[in-house]
């Protein structure tokens, strides 16, 4: 009895195992070219014209059609995969390993085959050492334009816990564009149209920390994220397969974010994150994606940048010390503090100065600048014959400034209102993107405004200076409106500047009639905040017009001081006050323009606004009340 039992256990292994034997390829490619790993690992993606690759280099295929036929690609990788011959580094599994684990899973086949042989694989594997994974945001920096919306990347760590300590030791994973020109203007064309490279890199983490966090003194969010080993080894394999291929790199839809997505979907294809992310997608919603999706995201830290550690360090001096850090500061002298003073404040002031050396010199730094070096070997000497470590100073993680806090980057507006030359009118706007000084701050940067295509429309049911029934018009287009504050405080003047780039109807003099007109703004000058709520700047302006019906030569030319002041009653309730005055150069008539005005908006629900505006140019007023949507 117990003899017929065992064999006939027997015989159901042996029958299972000869059926697994005898799955052949186009029976597995039916059951498993579909599912979600297997269009992740090659980058499949629904469009206008059918399913399609996004990766474009040729050599991520084994099939001439792979790139838009899962199932032949499926075919063609497995007989790739099984090719004889020595396994090394140049055979399909090993310069596709994130594959074969996938057929591997799979197939019985793949049963006696590894990756021990491919060398440069585990080399590359050893080197990232992966124990834990990390989305990292990197905060606005408005000095660079590809910058100014953020930038995310992977961090992997090496060790469980995650930890602030040894996070320097780390690798991380960037995507970004190869880029092969250094004119501004087809840079951006080429970056919206797809004309540079996207391509992966895996790169000490130390040297982004450096460039981000020092040199551009940008905040750094990392964001852990719940992986398993072998999920994790699915993402690093996969990325070690990308040196196979590139990626057409576009500013608005497959850019950084969206493909740090892509590697976490190769990791959990459950979770389709890029198939959640918005068509036009900025990095700040590939963070969102990560919070909003279940048990993703298992721990939030917060690296600070250099100047904000700078900034902590001096608010945290006393006057005297304050006095005596300047001292020593600019005279490069560190034996300058008294004797009599403490081990504990000649450590303070000397640790405060080689921050700030830090934060001041940054470029110099990296370059190892020897006048730079000199002067910090000098204050590191000082402080070494101190023979007392100082406190850790740790700045706590800033609730409010969470980027995945901001509103939405979208913003859909509509608004009525009167004027007084035309009477009643109606307001559409749609921005794609991202804040202004009026919208809640928190999660944003609450010293600027980043605008990219801004779109209103005007709709008056009756013209009445015309003496038409109605009229609709293209009122403005902001292309680009950029504003950068960098408030006056002790030891950090940078000058704050604005650049306002599109189209605006012009309503002052120099039309006889409304005129659509193509304009760019440059100004700059002093900023300053007082206390948590009060921000104002003021600047000198120049604008230039450009159109058919303005002034006599179809173009003008203005110059003049404009100001602003912005009350932050609390998160969402703001108001602000504006003004300009403009002469104005190239018109027949030296004639001065004028304008100011006052808004006040506040978000009564998440994501929605109402707006009250009053604006006064020369010969006309008027007064709106809006509604905004951010989406």
């Amino acid at each position: 009895m117990i003899r017929g039992i065992f064999f006939s256990i027997f015989l159901l292994q042996l029958i299972s195992f000869n059926f697994a034997q005898e799955i052949t390829p186009q029976e597995l490619a039916k059951k498993f070219s579909s599912p979600a790993r297997w269009h992740k690992l090659l980058h499949y993606k629904s469009g206008l014209f059918g399913l399609q690759s996004e990766a474009d280099g040729e050599g991520f295929f084994f099939h001439p059609e792979g790139n838009k036929d899962p199932k032949k690609e499926f075919l063609a990788s497995y007989q790739a995969l099984l090719k004889e011959g020595p396994i090394n580094d140049d055979h399909p599994i090993c310069r596709f390993p994130a594959r074969f684990k996938f057929f591997k899973e799979i197939s019985p086949a793949f049963k006696k085959r590894s990756l021990k042989n491919c060398s440069a694989f585990q080399k590359f594997f050893k080197k990232i050492n992966p124990k834990r994974v990390s989305l990292v945001f990197s905060s606005y920096f408005l000095d660079t334009p590809a910058s100014a919306y953020g930038h995310t990347l992977l961090r992997f760590s090496k060790e469980e816990d995650n930890t602030e300590e040894f996070d320097l030791l780390d690798y991380a994973t960037n995507y970004a564009a190869t880029v092969t020109t250094n004119n501004s203007l087809l840079y951006a064309i080429m970056g919206i149209s797809g004309g540079f490279k996207g391509e992966f890199s895996a790169i000490p983490y130390f040297y982004k920390v450096r460039e981000y966090n020092d040199y551009e003194s940008r905040d750094l969010w990392d964001y852990q994220l719940n992986l398993t080993p072998d999920q994790l080894h699915y993402m690093v394999a996969h990325i070690w397969e990308m040196k196979q291929t590139y990626f057409s790199y576009y500013y608005l839809t497959e850019n950084c974010s969206y493909h740090m997505l892509g590697l976490i979907d190769v990791a959990r294809p459950e979770l389709k994150l890029t198939e959640r992310s918005p068509y036009f997608v900025a990095p700040v919603d590939t963070i969102k994606i990560a919070v909003e999706t279940p048990g993703l995201v298992r721990k939030i830290t917060f690296r600070p940048s250099k100047r904000k550690i700078v900034q902590s360090k001096l608010d945290g001096l006393t006057p005297q010390e304050q006095e005596y850090f300047q001292e020593i500061y600019h005279k490069k002298n560190p034996g300058l503090i008294p004797e009599d003073f403490s081990k504990k404040a000649k450590a303070k002031i000397m640790d405060t100065a080689i921050d700030y050396l830090d934060y001041e010199y940054a470029q110099e730094m990296i370059k190892e600048a020897p006048q730079i070096m000199k002067w910090k070997r000098k204050y590191l000497i000082a402080r070494a014959k101190l023979g007392i470590s100082s406190p850790e100073s740790k700045i706590p993680l800033p609730e409010s400034e969470r980027p995945e806090m901001g509103h939405p980057t979208r913003r859909f507006s509509l608004m009525a209102g009167e004027t007084s030359k035309n009477g009643m009118f109606y307001n559409l706007e749609y921005r794609f993107a991202m804040h202004d000084f009026l919208d809640a701050h928190h999660g944003q940067n609450p010293l600027a405004v980043m605008e990219m295509v801004n779109v209103q429309l005007r709709y008056y049911p009756k013209m009445k200076e015309r003496n038409e029934r109605s009229r609709l018009e293209l009122d403005k287009v902001s292309l680009i409106n950029v504003t950068n504050l960098n408030p006056i405080r002790p030891y950090f003047k940078s000058t704050s500047w604005r650049f306002n780039l599109g189209l605006e109807t012009i309503r002052d003099y120099t039309c006889h009639k409304k005129c659509l007109s193509s304009f760019f703004e440059l100004g700059g000058g002093p900023a300053i905040k007082i206390g948590k709520h009060l921000l104002t700047y003021s600047f000198i302006t120049t604008r230039v017009d450009v159109a058919k019906g303005i002034a006599s030569r179809g173009y003008r030319a203005q110059l003049g001081p404009e100001a602003l002041v912005l009350y932050r009653i609390k998160n969402g309730l703001n108001f602000l006050i504006h003004g300009n005055y403009f002469w104005n150069f190239f018109t027949k008539s030296k004639q001065k323009s004028y304008s100011y005005g006052s808004a006040l908006r506040y978000t009564f629900i998440k994501n929605m606004a109402i707006d009250l505006n009053f604006k006064r140019l020369k010969k006309e007023g008027e007064v709106g009340l809006g509604y905004r949507l951010y989406f």
